[in-house]
C-alpha cells in the first residue's frame, strides 16, 4: 500500500502538460522553421539521410532471406563500382 501513495505522491508534485502555454509552443514553432530552413538548405543531404534510413529499418524489420542475398549482391556490386571510381581519381591525380 505504501508504494502506491508515493506514486500518488509523485503524480502530485508533476506539473500538468499544457499544449497552450505560449513559451512552449513558441519554442516548438522556432524549431520547426529551423527545421524547414534547415531541410530547404540541404535538400539532397537529407534525401541522403531518409533513404539510408529506410534503407536500415527495411533490413532490420521486413527484409526476407531473398531480399539479403539481393542486397548482399547490389552491396559489392556497389563497393567494386565506388573502389574503380577511387582508383580512377587517384589516376587523374598524378
Amino acid at each position: 500500500m505504501e508504494n502506491n501513495l508515493d506514486w500518488f505522491n509523485f503524480n502530485l508534485m508533476v506539473p500538468d502538460y499544457d499544449p497552450d502555454d505560449e513559451g512552449d509552443n513558441m519554442e516548438t514553432k522556432a524549431q520547426t522553421e529551423a527545421n524547414k530552413k534547415w531541410q530547404e538548405k540541404n535538400r539532397e543531404h537529407a534525401r541522403y539521410l531518409r533513404n539510408r534510413s529506410t534503407a536500415r529499418n527495411f533490413i532490420k524489420k521486413q527484409a526476407k532471406i531473398e531480399d539479403i542475398e539481393e542486397l548482399e549482391e547490389l552491396i559489392k556490386a556497389r563497393k567494386n563500382e565506388l573502389c574503380e571510381i577511387n582508383l580512377d581519381d587517384i589516376k587523374h591525380e598524378k
